[in-house]
């Protein structure tokens, strides 16, 4: 397992996904040599494995850029920045730097908590856990519906309101949502205006 400290380097690359339109982007950092994993095609199926429902789509619909991308996809860009070998604390400092400058260029963030997310493989071989709505509390739902109506990128929508809507709706005895992709597939098909 590679853990990355302050003093090691290793090789990294910048993926900056760009939307002229919505004038926004997101920045995904990776180790990986191979780059056709990490391009809009991919980003794109991503963004649509996310709203399968399906129990494995969890790591999907939770982030903010797949759950985005799929807006004016056709706008969607990206960008390499090859940094070489670099430590922690140098991909950290290339991160904001490239942050910055689209921030300057009035594009927004999509990320929520924008830093470097490290690939250490600290998980692998260790069994998936699932967010089952039945064991989420109503403020958690209620928080995961409201960034995802966030997300949708819809101006009409009050927030406030709608995410009671939908914690009321999916705990529904009725209710056929059971999952996160589920949640996300609910909230986009019912309130993103482009659905």
């Amino acid at each position: 397992m590679i853990k990355m400290t302050k003093k090691q380097k290793f090789p990294h690359t910048l993926a900056v996904f760009t939307n002229d339109k919505l004038k926004m982007f997101h920045i995904w950092q990776t180790s990986q040599d191979n780059l056709k994993n990490v391009s809009v095609v991919n980003a794109l199926s991503k963004a649509r494995y996310a709203l399968s429902g399906r129990l494995s789509a969890q790591a999907s619909a939770t982030s903010s850029f797949n759950r985005v991308v799929l807006k004016e996809s056709k706008y969607w860009a990206v960008e390499y920045h090859d940094l070489k070998d670099v430590n922690k604390d140098e991909l950290q400092i290339m991160y904001n730097l490239v942050k910055e400058d689209l921030e300057n260029k009035h594009y927004k963030c999509l990320t929520r908590n924008p830093q470097v997310r490290h690939q250490t493989k600290k998980y692998s071989g260790r069994k998936q856990r699932f967010m089952l709505i039945e064991n989420m509390k109503k403020d958690r739902i209620e928080s995961y519906a409201s960034n995802m109506l966030e997300d949708c990128v819809n101006d009409n929508i009050n927030i406030q309101t709608a995410k009671t809507e939908i914690y009321k709706s999916v705990t529904n005895v009725k209710s056929t949502v059971n999952n996160i992709s589920e949640l996300w597939a609910h909230v986009k098909y019912n309130y993103d205006k482009a659905a």
